[in-house]
């Protein structure tokens, strides 16, 4: 159960794809209901490679090969992409169901500011 505001969109055309793909803002709670509902979850933190490039081009390569496992059982979280990049991101990996987690901004500034990651800068920015 989904305990925030939310927007569930499905994609009949990919019904049988047990794929979620999950946006929203920083601090949204994107990962921890990823992580509920399957169980594997692909975003773009879980890739380590110093490069920012090089961990976006990694992402994108499991997000497409997921997209074409109809055995898949996966949820793909993108971070307060725009609905071009949230539209881009549904092609790839084709899920069942699109979820945008609709949190308000001062709750995600606060989530993002306790979490104290290095990339709090990084973060308000997106969250704005």
């Amino acid at each position: 159960m989904i305990d925030q505001p939310h927007l569930i969109i499905d994609h009949p055309q990919w019904a049988g794809h047990n794929v979620t793909l999950i946006t929203g803002p920083p601090g949204s709670g994107k990962s921890t209901l990823a992580a509920s509902l399957h169980p594997r979850v692909i975003e773009v933190e879980n890739y380590t490679h110093p490069e920012l490039r090089v961990r976006l081009r990694a992402f994108g390569l499991d997000v497409h090969k997921t997209g074409r496992n109809a055995m898949a059982n996966v949820a793909v979280v993108r971070g307060a992409p725009t609905i071009e990049e949230r539209a881009h991101h549904e092609g790839m990996c084709r899920p069942a169901r699109t979820i945008v987690l609709l949190v308000d901004a001062a709750t995600c500034h606060q989530r993002v500011d306790a979490r104290g990651r290095d990339d709090l800068g990084f973060q308000h920015r997106g969250i704005d």
